[in-house]
């Protein structure tokens, strides 16, 4: 019997790496993520204005999804 595991919440908060050049990839991951994604939180890292504007864009997509900027 294969367990599958399921992604629910991912928590980057207070990561410096993740910038705009992080953008890119991390859309292509949110937009393309199962269904059991429930949260995303990219708190406190180094997003400009425009980047978090492209995640709320994003984020209106999803169903029962929690974005925190």
């Amino acid at each position: 019997t294969q367990t599958q595991s399921r992604l629910e919440s991912l928590y980057l908060h207070q990561n410096p790496g993740i910038t705009d050049t992080s953008i890119g990839p991390l859309l292509e991951f949110f937009k393309t993520s199962p269904t059991s994604l429930r949260v995303l939180d990219l708190s406190e890292c180094n997003l400009s204005d425009d980047g978090k504007k492209t995640f709320r864009t994003a984020a209106t997509a999803k169903k029962n999804f929690r974005l925190t900027l």
